[in-house]
């Protein structure tokens, strides 16, 4: 990925996606590399350190953390006889998130840092400086542009934590989940610590994973179904971890709803230790 021949086959490909398109003219270039993920796939990221020094900073993303998380309280006296406490954790995650969003409109930002001939790319069109389309020769030199959101740039996650927060919010209102003022059931940091409830789950959405904490396997399968719901009708792509297990990972912690109960995983003690070793 340091050439042009070595970018080419990435190029085509993002290409043939949409998640790129061909420009005539750029305002940013991005690095590209890759780094290791989940069940051994690699994570495709941009060097978007100078597109950062043409965009204002964007706001804080109030996540759900380990410590929001740990502060969360719930009413076991409210859900009655009929309704005894049984913790229940759904979790969805979308699938390769920031990618699922199309943005041609800022493309000239994220010009791979290459220049390509339209023949070897197959375009016959590409977009001016003006966004319009225009015919291009095959001998022509194109560039092309990032048109969805790099994982590396700031507002990317800005971006989609924020509509995974609304989404949270949307699905737990189609549920007939929500009991009074919504964003008292978001677990998130910086927030006035949420209270778990009967009929009122709360929302602890992190980036593009979907998380709630139900009061029992009822309020769990209502939640994860307008969710799938919400989802759908948006077109994004999706894979449940959880549909409502009383014991699950969630933003990096071993959360055992039905007993209350938050720890660290093995794992984070194991490179916690490892540390302590290496500074020895």
């Amino acid at each position: 990925l340091r050439s042009a021949a070595g970018i080419l086959p990435l190029a085509q490909s993002l290409l043939s996606q949409g998640l790129a398109v061909a420009r005539l003219t750029r305002r940013g270039v991005v690095g590209t590399f890759c780094v290791t993920k989940k069940r051994g796939r690699l994570r495709l990221v941009f060097d978007c350190r100078q597109v950062h020094l043409q965009c204002h900073p964007p706001g804080r993303s109030h996540l759900s953390t380990p410590g929001a998380l740990r502060q969360l309280r719930a009413d076991r006296g409210s859900g009655g006889a009929s309704r005894p406490f049984g913790g229940r954790v759904v979790s969805v995650d979308l699938d390769n998130s920031f990618y699922l969003f199309r943005w041609p409109e800022i493309s000239e930002l994220f010009a791979l840092d290459a220049e390509f001939r339209a023949e070897d790319l197959g375009v016959d069109t590409a977009f001016d400086e003006n966004g319009v389309a225009v015919d291009v020769g095959r001998d022509d030199l194109v560039y092309v542009c990032l048109a969805t959101l790099p994982m590396g740039w700031n507002w990317s996650m800005y971006f989609c934590h924020g509509v995974c927060t609304d989404i949270s919010l949307m699905a737990l209102r189609r549920a007939n989940l929500v009991v009074g003022d919504p964003l008292r059931q978001l677990v998130c940091d910086g927030r006035v610590p949420a209270r778990l409830a009967a009929r009122a789950p709360l929302a602890a959405p992190c980036v593009d994973n979907f998380q709630f904490l139900c009061w029992d396997r009822a309020d769990s399968e209502l939640a994860l179904a307008a969710l799938c719901c919400v989802l759908d009708e948006y077109g994004l792509s999706y894979r449940i971890e959880s549909a409502g297990a009383p014991r699950f990972d969630v933003v990096g912690l071993d959360m055992d709803l039905e007993r209350l109960r938050v720890g660290n995983l093995p794992k984070r003690w194991w490179r916690v230790r490892a540390a302590i070793f290496a500074t020895l």
